[in-house]
């Protein structure tokens, strides 16, 4: 699947001098947006400003939908690699009683776990 947000990995550096941290896109060392401490006193609660930097405005947009949605994707992965975690032991326990028959499969799932326990790691901070 094609998005049209920043392409690559993106770095989260901070706190900065405001107690602020932003989020880069280590190609071109712009950033992508910030994540704010403190709200303005009356001003609406704000996770995050996604800044242009040169960006197009369907970019930038890109940008804040798919940093709103990081929490839904997150709780999705989650959910996944639980399942996941499943399928592949019952699926590991009937490749072993079958002889071995299949058990590339297994193997690609347990990687993919593996993959996916990694970047649960790095979003929790762990």
């Amino acid at each position: 699947m094609e998005g049209k947000w920043t392409k690559g990995e993106w770095t989260a550096d901070g706190p900065d001098c405001f107690g602020d941290w932003n989020i880069h896109h280590p190609a071109d060392s712009l950033a992508v947006a910030a994540v704010v401490c403190d709200p303005l006193p009356g001003a609406p609660t704000m996770v995050a400003a996604v800044v242009t930097n040169l960006r197009s405005a369907a970019e930038v947009a890109a940008n804040a939908r798919l940093i709103a949605q990081a929490p839904a994707m997150a709780e999705a992965l989650e959910a996944m690699v639980e399942g996941m975690e499943d399928v592949a032991q019952q699926a590991d326990v009937a490749m072993r009683r079958e002889g071995g028959e299949g058990y590339w499969a297994v193997e690609a799932a347990q990687a993919l776990i593996t993959r996916a326990r990694a970047l649960l790691t790095a979003i929790k901070g762990e």
